[in-house]
């Protein structure tokens, strides 16, 4: 097959390239963040003086997991398309 491929179409694939991997990087940090959320809910749980309601602890907890593994997913998901749009470009870069 014949494709005609143009300077414009070479310039979009790769700003879309590093548009995939600044949303990796945000996931990554997102993630960081809801894994540092859990953890600081974890040591409060563990704390003997403080008045908290246990089931809303444990609701939250359950939230911050949910949101992980959402974010977790999309990473994946991020991450696969960036790979296949990083084969396209180059692809492209090699033809004349």
């Amino acid at each position: 097959m014949n494709y005609d491929i143009k300077f414009a179409d070479s310039q979009r694939l790769h700003a879309l390239e590093s548009k995939m991997t600044v949303a990796v990087a945000v996931l990554e940090q997102n993630i960081a963040i809801g894994s540092g959320m859990k953890s600081h809910c974890e040591r409060l749980e563990r704390l003997p003086n403080l008045a908290i309601n246990r089931n809303m602890e444990h609701a939250v907890e359950d939230d911050i997991e949910m949101q992980l593994s959402h974010l977790k997913l999309h990473k994946i998901s991020c991450e696969l398309l960036l790979r296949q749009l990083h084969g396209t470009c180059t692809l492209v870069g090699r033809l004349p």
